[in-house]
């Protein structure tokens, strides 16, 4: 009994997937099951494929920043104050 529940819950998560999939790309709706699967994994991978490129783009950004933080800080020579005995004075 607890096996015919999983499978009808995961025969219900898949007709669901693939509606989903069908309204996404209608284009693609002919598709048979298999087909239909293979055409999601590729579209998958390439969304992978580029979420790993805008990663390495954030952090080529965000260090980009810090340095430049850094840099305009160095520049700068921002003075400790001479009469401050701990930082939490300042």
């Amino acid at each position: 009994m607890k096996e015919s529940n999983r499978q009808e819950e995961l025969t219900k998560f898949f007709k669901q997937v693939k509606q989903e999939f069908s309204q996404m790309y209608p284009e693609l709706e002919g598709l048979n099951d298999e087909e239909a699967l293979e055409v999601h994994r590729k579209l998958i991978a390439e969304q992978e494929a580029e979420n790993q490129g805008r990663l390495k783009e954030h952090l080529e950004v965000f260090t980009d920043a810090v340095i430049a933080i850094i840099a305009t800080i160095m520049l700068l020579e921002i003075p400790l104050p001479s009469h401050a005995t701990s930082f939490h004075a300042f």
